[in-house]
């Protein structure tokens, strides 16, 4: 009898065990970053203690500021001509042309190379032929940046000048050394990962729809441009420049890293540069509804996020962002049951 029950109690350890680790959170840092193209004397190595401390947590997934390739579809469809600017600034017009071009080379749809990457990535270890066809079929999704983190991969980088287009070619090769937060953080932790793909969970519809809806949003804002210098002139703004600035320098941008992602950052960044839309007083309410866009902007982006997360349930996400949404992301999934949010610190 004291058998049976001694099995019973082991039996019912390990489906106590088994069930909490089911109900494990999805573990989800948002990292706040600048534009890393924009600092003056930017180079790669200069993240090296931001990519090591990074590389501990053991992502599984890293998403970036891009939209993805189903919402570049999406709103070329509406054939609106407000948008132009929009796939010019997100280099979203070339994703799409690229698509274009493979899709008809391979003769193929968007869903059919999407089924065709989820299929491939998938695979332990690909070969070479098997890793340029994923290359194919992710460019046909209009996924170019998980295309060039497969590039990194290949060994025989020659055999794409047989596969694809000499244009794309040029492009991959003359992309995958960018410097950027695209390139230069997201992609080297995923290649320390071995993640066999980079996810895009940004929205970029709220300046569009802001200037088709209030276009005389320009003209009021030139009508009290002495309030935007001077909130261009706030201390808040001058400590993230000589950071930026002390970083260069010292070849080690840690420490501005580390205050992007502090709660005196965060704090200080909605207050100067957010809760502003919320104090002026335009005559056409433009300005509240710039603040209600960029607010709607980050509530796409968590919908994204949580999307994205059904693939990687109770997994570690990094998101690299611009510092200034990080406030906005973490007040929406800090009310979300099933997410843990991780620190950089």
């Amino acid at each position: 009898m004291k058998i049976k029950y001694f099995i019973l109690s082991v039996l019912f350890l390990i489906s106590f065990k088994n069930q909490a680790q089911e109900n494990k959170k999805t573990q989800i840092l948002i990292l706040g970053t600048q534009h890393l193209s924009n600092i003056n004397g930017f180079e790669t190595f200069m993240l090296k203690n931001v990519i090591d401390k990074l590389d501990t947590y053991n992502f599984s997934a890293i998403a970036l500021e891009m939209m993805s390739g189903e919402l570049l579809n999406d709103l070329k469809s509406r054939k609106d001509p407000h948008f132009d600017a929009l796939f010019e600034f997100t280099r979203g017009n070339i994703r799409l042309k690229f698509a274009k071009m493979m899709q008809e080379k391979l003769d193929i749809s968007f869903n059919i190379a999407s089924e065709k990457c989820f299929t491939l990535t998938q695979k332990q270890n690909l070969s070479d032929l098997e890793r340029v066809e994923l290359i194919q079929n992710l460019i046909a999704k209009a996924d170019l940046v998980s295309a060039i983190l497969q590039y990194n991969y290949l060994q025989n980088k020659q055999l794409l000048k047989s596969k694809l287009p000499k244009e794309i070619v040029d492009k991959i090769t003359k992309t995958y050394n960018k410097k950027n937060e695209f390139y230069s953080l997201g992609m080297e932790i995923a290649k320390l990962e071995n993640l066999q793909k980079l996810e895009k969970i940004d929205n970029f519809q709220d300046e569009t729809l802001l200037y088709k809806h209030f276009p005389i949003f320009s003209q009021e804002l030139k009508e009290n441009e002495h309030l935007a210098k001077e909130l261009m002139a706030n201390p808040h703004f001058k400590k993230v420049f000589e950071m930026e600035k002390e970083g260069v320098e010292k070849g080690d941008l840690y420490n501005l890293y580390t205050y992007l992602n502090s709660d005196e950052f965060k704090k200080n960044d909605y207050e100067v540069q957010w809760k502003f839309w919320l104090k002026t007083n335009f005559k056409s309410k433009s300005d509240k509804a710039r603040f209600a866009l960029w607010e709607m902007r980050n509530l796409q982006i968590v919908a994204n996020i949580m999307r994205m997360s059904t693939f990687y349930s109770g997994e570690k996400i990094l998101v690299i962002i611009g510092a200034s949404h990080v406030s906005f992301l973490e007040k929406y999934l800090s009310q979300i049951e099933s997410v843990e949010l991780l620190k950089f610190e």
